[in-house]
């Protein structure tokens, strides 16, 4: 999918656009067992791991 034509002013993007999707147990309803700090470094991990699979994939292309 390509998106163009978005942007404020003189300024617009063009590219492709990545899609991500959830897995079934995002929308499992549960407390947490671990500390919020150990959740954050969950999270950084997570972001982490995701911006490198689109950078591969965006490079590859």
């Amino acid at each position: 999918m390509e998106l163009t034509g978005i942007g404020v002013g003189s300024h617009a993007a063009v590219g492709e656009v990545f899609l991500l999707t959830t897995s079934d147990e995002v929308f499992e309803h549960r407390k947490s067992t671990h500390s919020p700090s150990e959740e954050a470094s969950i999270l950084g991990t997570a972001i982490a791991t995701t911006a490198a699979t689109i950078r591969d994939e965006a490079s590859s292309r």
